[in-house]
């Protein structure tokens, strides 16, 4: 008896066609994952934006309904927010500048 040649199920035109197509979606995914990934550092600096916004308003409307004693207080603690931020803030710029 004998037994007919069968066709392989993987012909090299669908094993290509496979592999195309797999990177092809793969491509689109990592493209689909940094677009998402921009977007949200957008929004979470739209979120920063906000916070700041509203905390600024907030400053505002204490320092400008404040008697003498409390404004020198809020410049009093702005000083000393400086004075302990500086060092970082120094490490940080002096090798951008140096470039």
């Amino acid at each position: 008896m004998i037994i007919p040649e069968q066709k392989p199920f993987l012909t090299p035109g669908k094993l290509s066609t496979m592999l195309v197509s797999t990177f092809t979606l793969g491509i689109i995914a990592m493209s689909g994952v940094a677009i998402a990934a921009l977007i949200f550092v957008a929004y979470l600096l739209n979120i920063a934006v906000a916070a700041m916004q509203e905390l600024s308003t907030n400053f505002t409307a204490l320092y400008g309904h404040a008697d003498s004693f409390t404004r020198l207080m809020i410049w009093l603690v702005a000083l000393i927010l400086l004075y302990k931020l500086a060092p970082n803030v120094a490490r940080f710029v002096r090798p951008t500048l140096s470039k």
